[in-house]
């Protein structure tokens, strides 16, 4: 992985379930959808970066 990405843990907003997401640091903010790789359900998952660090990270359910 190199310095501008990084893996981020959290757990499902559905499930529960211990997963994790690499994260672009090289850009200023992200705001997706992605699916749990555990019970396939859609989470909107967004994070902002400051001087290629993370300043916040969020996640949550779609229904």
């Amino acid at each position: 992985m190199s310095q501008l990405t990084l893996e981020h843990h959290f757990n499902c907003p559905y499930c529960g379930a211990a997963i994790s997401v690499v994260l672009d640091l090289s850009q200023r903010a992200e705001d997706y959808v992605e699916d749990c790789e555990v019970c396939c359900q859609p989470m909107r998952v967004a994070y902002a970066t400051d001087d290629a660090e993370l300043s916040w990270f969020r996640v949550d359910r779609l229904d």
